[in-house]
C-alpha cells in the first residue's frame, strides 16, 4: 500500500477514513524450468546405479542455478523478474569510480548503508558474488579495521557494518555501470512465488528402444498409463511359500506372466491382466530369446 497517511485523533474525535490508499494487486509471471533426456533403454539396464535417481539430483542442481540466476537478472517473461531487473524502482549509488569502489571503498558502503531508511535497515543484508566479497574483505575503513567480519560460528553469518552478507553468484561483478552490490530487506523487497517441489516423468513410447525422461520444477504430474502392446501370456499365481522368500520387496509379489522373448519389458512398465494392474518387480530371459519371464504383485489401489 502507498500514500495511505495515518492520522492523530483526539478519544471522542470522529474517525474519517484515510485519503485516497492505493491498493495494488502484483501478479507474478509464471513459468518452470524443464530439461528433456533421452536415455536408451540397453543404458538404464546396463547402469550399475540408478540412472533416474542421478538424474533428478543432477537436474535440481541445475534447476537451483537456473533459480539463482532469474531471481537476480530474469526478465519476467516466463521467469521471475529479477532483483536488478529494469523498473523494479530501486535508488543506487553511484561510486563516482569506473570499475571499482573509489579510492575509499568504506565511504560508498556507508553511503549505500545509510541511503536506506532507518525502518528498512534492522533486517537489511548486503548480496554480492564471492569474487567481490573477496575483495572486499582485505578493505579496512579509516580506523585501520576491516569492512569484513567472519562468522565465529559454522550457522552464523558474515558481515560488513554489522549487517549479514548473502552471497548470490550470479550477481555482476564490478565493472562500468554495473550494480555488483545490492543492501536492503529482501523480505520486504523482493517476493519469491514457488511452487515446490520437482517432478520426474518416464515416456517409453515415442522412440523404440528409448526412454525419455521429463524433469521440471512446476506442478507435479501423475504419470498416465499407457497400452505399450497387447500379448499372449500364461500366468501363475505365486505360492505362498515364494511370497515369504519375497517378504523384502517393497511391492508384495503375487504373479508370475511368460510371454514371447522382448527386450523392451523393464520394472518401469506394469502388466494388466484380467481387469486389474501389476507393478513389475523382475524381468527374465528365458531360453535363447524364446520368453520373457516377468514377476509382478498387484499395483497400489488393486
Amino acid at each position: 500500500m502507498a500514500n495511505g497517511e495515518t492520522e492523530w485523533v483526539g478519544e471522542l474525535d470522529v474517525r474519517s477514513d484515510t485519503a485516497a490508499p492505493d491498493l495494488g494487486r502484483i501478479v507474478p509471471a509464471f513459468g518452470e524450468q524443464h530439461a528433456i533426456v533421452t536415455v536408451s533403454t540397453h543404458a538404464l539396464r546396463d547402469s550399475s546405479f540408478n540412472l533416474e535417481a542421478w538424474l533428478t539430483t543432477a537436474f535440481a542442481r541445475k534447476f537451483a542455478q537456473g533459480e539463482g540466476k532469474a531471481f537476480i537478472s530474469g526478465n519476467g517473461v516466463n521467469k521471475p523478474k529479477g532483483l536488478l531487473s529494469d523498473g523494479n524502482g530501486f535508488s543506487t549509488v553511484k561510486t563516482g569510480a569506473a570499475g571499482g569502489l573509489g579510492a575509499n571503498p568504506h565511504d560508498r558502503l556507508m553511503a549505500l548503508y545509510y541511503g536506506l531508511e532507518g525502518g528498512y535497515r534492522t533486517n537489511a543484508a548486503w548480496v554480492m558474488n564471492s569474487g567481490l566479497m573477496a575483495g572486499l574483505a582485505t578493505q579496512k575503513d579509516a580506523n585501520g579495521g576491516y569492512l569484513y567480519q567472519p562468522s565465529l560460528t559454522a550457522a552464523g553469518f558474515d558481515t560488513i557494518h554489522g549487517k549479514r552478507v548473502v552471497i548470490a553468484e550470479d550477481m555482476p561483478d564490478m565493472a562500468p555501470n554495473s550494480t555488483p552490490i545490492a543492501f536492503g530487506d529482501l523480505s520486504l523487497a523482493y517476493l519469491i512465488a514457488d511452487i515446490m517441489g520437482m517432478s520426474l516423468i518416464v515416456d517409453p513410447f515415442t522412440r523404440a528402444g528409448f526412454r525419455s525422461v521429463l524433469v521440471d520444477n512446476g506442478y507435479e504430474e501423475k504419470p498416465q498409463w499407457a497400452d505399450l502392446t497387447t500379448l499372449w501370456a500364461s500366468h501363475t499365481a505365486v505360492s505362498d511359500g515364494e511370497k515369504w522368500a519375497a517378504g523384502a520387496v517393497r511391492t508384495q509379489i503375487t504373479a508370475r506372466f511368460r510371454v514371447r522373448y522382448r527386450p523392451d519389458i523393464t520394472t518401469k512398465d506394469r502388466v494388466s491382466y484380467d481387469g486389474r494392474a501389476y507393478d513389475i518387480v523382475a524381468v527374465k530371459e528365458i531360453g535363447r530369446r524364446q520368453f520373457t519371464e516377468i514377476t509382478g504383485g498387484l499395483a497400489d489401489g488393486e
